[in-house]
């Protein structure tokens, strides 16, 4: 089994219904895949550095999604294969 984890990093309520509607599109293209048994896929919503490698260390995922609206960040998207 493949796993993927969504971070979303969200300093506002506005950002945070982005985040989890982007969310809900991953989680639905995984959903119609034909390939979807192989996949398993965790969110962890609004993180902090800590919780971001405490999921890292308890979940130990394949693909890693962060997205962040933080202005200080601009916007920032990121996946890591591992």
């Amino acid at each position: 089994m493949i796993s993927i984890l969504f971070l979303a990093a969200d300093p506002s309520n506005a950002s945070r219904l982005q985040l989890g509607e982007e969310f809900r599109e991953i989680q639905e293209k995984v959903q119609l895949s034909k390939s979807r048994d192989r996949f398993s896929l965790e969110a962890r919503m609004s993180v902090r550095p800590t919780d971001i490698s405490q999921a890292l260390l308890d979940l130990t995922p394949k693909i890693v999604i962060l997205l962040s609206r933080q202005r200080q960040l601009q916007n920032v998207f990121g996946m890591l294969f591992v």
